[in-house]
């Protein structure tokens, strides 16, 4: 663990705040990337092609809402996600507090559709590019989690430094075994979902298979949730629960998801194939 990355001044820079920071500066160059830089490798089907100014102020309005959502979400109580050695249980509750991932994307999603309708672009079409960005950051933002001491793995029953397997993590103190290594199992997972879904639609873009508009994206989304539904299993902090089921406050959000978006896609592939009805006079 590393809560304090380095001191400027001597004044602390936090771990986590810094990764928080890079992870959005990721996910922005991916957009930045497939919309400015390079269209012509995609075909110019990303959103904002050729309008810089759209992508930055759709970049900064979701992730400012994004980090409201996910901030509000612990406020209300509906996740209990403390902080592990860097901060106390008291600050949970705080302005200067946890910040819950499904939050952030429940608010900066709805902000998303919003603005993509004000400016009438296709949502689908936008999934399949901003879900790999977003998957991006998440990869980075997790590292800074592990550095921070948040969203620690559960305690490896057994284990001690002559056999502790070498993907185990140490726990933070003396004689606190190893943990289940969460945050770089989702870092990871996330990494590898952004990759194979951004040659998946390069793949599409470039003649490859004529995948649905919206497929890369919907996968992706359903790919991830699924990781971090099992990846819940093994997490040592306070889960919280999904309306008093034994699914944790992640596992049940996780799967609200799938259902939305996959019917929310099943919903919009059938209205583009229904034939328009015509009168006859």
């Amino acid at each position: 663990m590393r809560p304090v990355l380095f001191e400027a001044f001597g004044f602390p820079v936090p771990a986590w705040h810094v990764l928080f920071v890079l992870a959005f500066c990721v996910a922005f160059f991916h957009l930045f990337f497939v919309s400015q830089l390079r269209p012509q490798l995609f075909g110019g089907r990303a959103p904002f092609v050729g309008e810089l100014e759209k992508l930055v102020i759709f970049s900064a309005v979701v992730y400012a809402v994004g980090l409201v959502g996910a901030r509000l979400v612990d406020l209300l109580g509906l996740a209990s996600v403390p902080d592990f050695g860097a901060h106390s249980h008291a600050h949970s509750h705080s302005v200067d507090g946890p910040l819950t991932f499904y939050g952030s994307i429940g608010c900066a999603g709805l902000v998303a559709v919003v603005l993509l309708r004000r400016w009438r672009l296709d949502f689908w079409n936008a999934l399949d590019f901003v879900a790999p960005a977003v998957l991006l950051g998440l990869a980075v933002g997790r590292v800074g989690c592990l550095l921070n001491g948040d969203d620690y793995g559960a305690l490896l029953p057994g284990v001690n430094p002559e056999n502790a397997p070498f993907w185990s993590w140490p726990a933070m103190g003396p004689g606190l075994g190893y943990r289940y290594p969460t945050q770089l199992q989702e870092s990871l997972a996330s990494f590898a979902l952004w990759a194979s879904g951004t040659v998946a639609l390069w793949w599409r873009c470039r003649g490859g298979p004529k995948l649905p508009v919206g497929s890369v994206g919907v996968a992706l989304t359903v790919l991830s949730c699924a990781n971090r539904f099992a990846n819940e299993f093994f997490r040592g902090d306070p889960r919280g629960y999904f309306f008093s089921t034994p699914l944790s406050f992640s596992q049940g959000v996780a799967l609200v998801l799938v259902v939305v978006v996959l019917a929310s896609w099943r919903m919009a592939r059938t209205m583009q194939r229904s034939p328009r009805s015509t009168h006859v006079g």
